[in-house]
């Protein structure tokens, strides 16, 4: 119960940041709105907004269906369909509002070509704003400093233990800020208008300052990722690691804020039109070499140029690599059959991608519970779903151990080794009983 509420509440802040970051596109800003440039007095005559009204109310119903479907999961004892429920309400609203976005972008295009306006040009690049615009960047030997301080890290480097958490979102979080910083960096300069000191006050804090603070946020949680696992290690607490990835997704949020903030909005004159290059999945340029370029539709954002042929490559990766990952998780909530096979002084267990194989000669404890010990438990790096239990978890006062169990068998094998905790069974208790004679009789007792 408590994990679809929490399925809930993210389904739910997904739907209402997607509603109100789309919002904004629908606002005239930097010569545009959804994408199609055009004059102030053009984006105020009542054919636009018409078009933008109906966009407007389409955004507000695919949402209440966003709010409405999630509640599915409560009807489900199904992991598997639990976790689809919640991927479908998630990618339902973005891709809902993208069709929807689409539609009305093609509206008022064909709009703009019924009234016969020609689109406005740059006139000009300031050269020498560019100089000085490159000359207040950041040394990119500085690119290097995070990852050096998160190399001590490594050495705690312990896959069954809460350090693997730490280490892999505080990498997570250090490559995410390394790339937006590359991003900005190479980000061409924009001319906003024909005052030179202007240019360059607009691109500093549209470009360069949010790359130097990328930088800096790197470079603090590669320190805070090293010190937590190099003094802590085994010994931090669930809602300490809790509260971290919490602060760890606010720092995200308020950067994420920030570029969109750091954005600034463009003279009509200098407005140069790109309304043919997007189509229902964004960018297509054949003629822009960018491979990323700042987003017309989500300010803020970068997007994907498919017009060459880099980008279409990342495109398909992307799209293949995001299919996979929503195809796979049936695979990964469906129950797992649980396999115990002997060879000589050898016993290996497997479940799906998870196996291990002891040496019995390693045991240095064989218990047989009647029911799974009641402690606190937090997984590392497994399955977790209503029927079973698999793969590695942290136990309140054990430390790291190796699960395969059935919850509703309650007779439970307790394996200590030299290395590692295990606690198994099979499908039944008669079942489990047996394999616990059988492992008695391989260990000679």
């Amino acid at each position: 119960m408590v994990f679809m509420i929490i399925l809930l509440a993210n389904a739910y802040f997904i739907t209402i940041v997607a509603y109100f970051s789309q919002k904004r596109n629908l606002r005239y800003e930097n010569g545009y709105v959804l994408a199609t440039t055009m004059s102030y007095a053009q984006f105020q005559s009542d054919e636009v907004q018409e078009i933008l009204n109906h966009e407007k109310e389409m955004r507000k119903k695919i949402c209440i269906v966003s709010l409405i479907f999630p509640l599915l999961m409560f009807v489900t004892k199904s992991e598997a369909f639990i976790m689809y429920i919640f991927i479908v309400s998630v990618l339902g609203v973005s891709m809902g509002m993208g069709y929807s976005t689409y539609l009305s972008m093609r509206k008022l295009r064909a709009l703009k070509k019924s009234w016969n306006v020609d689109d406005a040009k740059v006139l000009f690049v300031d050269v020498v704003a560019n100089m000085e615009i490159e000359k207040a960047k950041i040394s990119k030997y500085f690119y290097v400093l995070p990852i050096i301080l998160l190399l001590p890290s490594l050495l705690k480097f312990k896959i069954n233990t809460l350090a693997f958490t730490i280490i892999i979102t505080g990498l997570i979080n250090v490559l995410l800020f390394l790339f937006f910083g590359f991003i900005l960096r190479r980000r061409g300069n924009t001319v906003y208008t024909s005052n030179r000191d202007e240019n360059i006050r607009r691109n500093l804090r549209a470009k360069v300052y949010p790359e130097r603070v990328a930088i800096i946020l790197a470079t603090i949680f590669a320190g805070i990722t090293s010190v937590l696992v190099l003094a802590l290690d085994d010994f931090i607490e669930g809602k300490f690691i809790l509260w971290y990835l919490v602060a760890e997704m606010a720092v995200v949020l308020s950067y994420t804020i920030y570029l969109v903030k750091s954005e600034q909005k463009i003279d009509e004159e200098f407005i140069s039109s790109e309304d043919d290059f997007y189509d229902l999945f964004g960018y297509n340029n054949p003629n822009d070499p960018r491979i990323l370029v700042p987003s017309k539709l989500n300010i803020g954002n970068m997007e994907i140029n498919r017009g060459n042929k880099a980008g279409k490559i990342i495109y398909l990766v992307s799209t293949i690599l995001i299919i996979a990952l929503v195809g796979s998780v049936g695979y990964f909530l469906s129950p797992a059959k649980y396999s115990y096979e002997f060879t000589g002084d050898r016993m290996e267990i497997s479940a799906k991608i998870y196996s291990d194989k002891i040496d019995l000669s390693d045991v240095e404890n064989l218990e047989l519970l009647d029911e799974f010990p009641k402690v606190g438990m937090i997984r590392t790096n497994g399955a977790a779903i209503e029927s079973q239990g698999y793969g590695d978890f942290e136990m309140s006062g054990i430390g790291p151990v190796r699960l395969y169990i059935y919850r509703n068998v309650d007779k439970v094998i307790h394996m200590k080794t030299k290395n590692k905790n295990f606690y198994f069974n099979m499908e039944d208790n008669e079942k489990t009983i047996e394999l616990y004679n059988k492992i008695k009789t391989n260990l000679g007792e």
